[in-house]
C-alpha cells in the first residue's frame, strides 16, 4: 500500500490502458510484445503516441518467451515494456512470473495489460509492475469500469503529461 496506488477510470480497460501511454513523457520509448489483438492495440496506442520504439510480434498460438524477451532487451534502449498477460484472442497465458524479472534486469517500466486475467490468473504480487491494468469484468463487476495499479514513484513520471502534451504543435 505505501508502494502502489489505483487509478478507476470510466470505461473499458482500453480506456486505462490509453490513459497511462498518453500520459507518458515524450520521451518513453515502449516496446511492445505481442502475441494477439490485445498486443496489437497496445502497439497501435504506442504508435499513435509517437512513444513506439519496436513491436515484437508472435504467432497467435504462441507464447511470448523469456529467452526472445531476454534477446530483445539486451542491446535496446527502450525505457518501457508493454505486453499482455492473457492474450484473450487465443486464450495464451503469457508466462509473466518469469519474464517480469528479465525485464527488470534491463531497467525497464512495464506495462502490463491484466485486463483479462486480474483476480483469476495467479500473480506473482512480488513482481515489480509499474502499470498495471486491469477490468471490472474479471471480478465479475459491471461493465464499463476499469483501473490501472501503478507504482507511485512510477507514476510520478506522468505529471504534467497529458494527451495534449505529447503531440507535436
Amino acid at each position: 500500500p505505501n508502494n502502489y496506488t489505483s487509478i478507476l477510470v470510466g470505461g473499458s480497460s482500453i480506456n486505462s490502458t490509453k490513459a497511462i501511454i498518453s500520459s507518458l513523457p515524450k520521451s518513453s520509448r515502449i516496446n511492445v510484445f505481442s502475441n494477439g489483438l490485445y498486443g496489437q492495440n497496445l502497439r497501435d496506442m504506442c504508435k499513435s503516441n509517437k512513444v513506439l520504439k519496436n513491436t515484437i510480434r508472435f504467432d497467435y498460438q504462441s507464447l511470448i518467451t523469456p529467452k526472445i524477451v531476454e534477446k530483445s532487451l539486451e542491446r535496446c534502449n527502450s525505457t518501457h515494456v508493454a505486453l499482455v498477460h492473457n492474450e484473450l484472442t487465443s486464450g495464451i497465458i503469457n508466462p509473466i512470473n518469469d519474464i517480469i524479472p528479465i525485464i527488470k534486469k534491463y531497467n525497464k517500466k512495464i506495462i502490463l495489460d491484466c485486463s483479462s486475467s486480474f483476480g483469476t490468473i495467479p500473480l506473482d504480487p512480488n513482481l515489480e509492475i509499474d502499470y498495471l491494468i486491469g477490468s471490472s469484468n474479471c471480478l465479475h463487476g459491471p461493465n464499463g469500469l476499469s483501473f490501472v495499479i501503478a507504482k507511485k514513484n512510477t507514476l510520478e513520471e506522468c505529471k504534467n503529461n497529458t494527451l495534449y502534451n505529447n503531440y507535436e504543435k
